[in-house]
């Protein structure tokens, strides 16, 4: 379609499920389309135009009609609903535009997560999650496959939820943590109406993890036992459920009260929340 009808369609269908419903069938779509922005096919530009716009609407159809379906049979299943890759690869393509940069595949967010991230976020349920179940585009290639039998006694094939490991190094936790401003920013591109998704940058990420790794927690100096200081370095295990608690607290904050997920990020870094 040309700019301008993509453009004057837009003004009046601004979703996939809008758009579909338009018209039940191709001649009511025709009819429509004439009616309602003077498209005509009485020559060979206009003919060109409106099968476009017909294409684009069959497309749709077919595109929200599939998406349903594949809801429907994830919550029979009890499972998140399939990320389709077009749309994986768009809100990544838009993450890369607005960095600057091409990931590499070890700091690409497996499909899988960001199918989590985005159903809890369509349900207004937005949570932090622990680091092991923070994956990357690597993990979910080595997924086993799972059977199962449903309600009607057909075998389904489902892969099993994706399960990382937990880091056992500063820089094993820097990737992780990067790998979830990733993901965050993937989702980010695509619900631009989310409060508090709004102003969300890779630099924010930075700050925490620069907080959670720096002198005022791992690297925190106190007293030894001959009087000078030294770096705390608290247990490992205890240092991944403090930066879990903070990342689930500035979660819960920015939901709750519908503010940016940057706001409350400077909050529990210390800064004003």
């Amino acid at each position: 379609m040309s700019e301008q009808v993509q453009y004057d369609i837009g003004q009046h269908y601004k979703t996939v499920r809008r758009f579909s419903a338009l018209a039940d069938t191709r001649p009511d779509l025709r009819t429509a389309l004439a009616a309602d922005f003077t498209l005509r096919a009485d020559n060979a530009a206009g003919r060109a135009e409106v099968a476009a716009v017909v294409a684009a609407w069959e497309s749709s159809r077919q595109s929200y009609e599939e998406e349903i379906k594949l809801r429907q049979e994830a919550k029979g299943l009890g499972l998140t609903r399939p990320l389709p890759h077009t749309e994986c690869s768009a809100m990544l393509r838009a993450m890369e535009q607005s960095k600057g940069e091409d990931m590499a595949e070890r700091e690409q967010p497996s499909s899988e997560y960001i199918a989590l991230l985005l159903e809890e976020i369509e349900q207004d349920e937005v949570t932090a999650h622990t680091v092991d179940e923070i994956t990357s585009k690597k993990d979910s290639q080595t997924l086993q496959l799972q059977s199962s039998l449903d309600q009607s006694g057909r075998v389904r094939i489902t892969r099993q939820k994706p399960k990382g490991k937990l880091p056992t190094t500063t820089e094993e936790l820097r990737q992780k943590l990067r790998l979830e401003a990733h993901a965050w920013l993937m989702v980010a591109a695509k619900m631009k109406n989310k409060v508090y998704l709004r102003g969300l940058e890779q630099k924010h990420f930075d700050r925490y993890t620069d907080y959670v790794l720096g002198d005022k927690c791992y690297q925190l100096l106190v007293p030894g036992a001959s009087g000078e200081k030294q770096p705390l370095h608290p247990p490992w295990r205890i240092l991944l459920d403090y930066e879990f608690e903070l990342r689930k607290k500035a979660s819960r904050k920015a939901n709750k009260e519908a503010r940016p997920l940057h706001v409350t990020f400077e909050g529990v870094n210390g800064g004003p929340s």
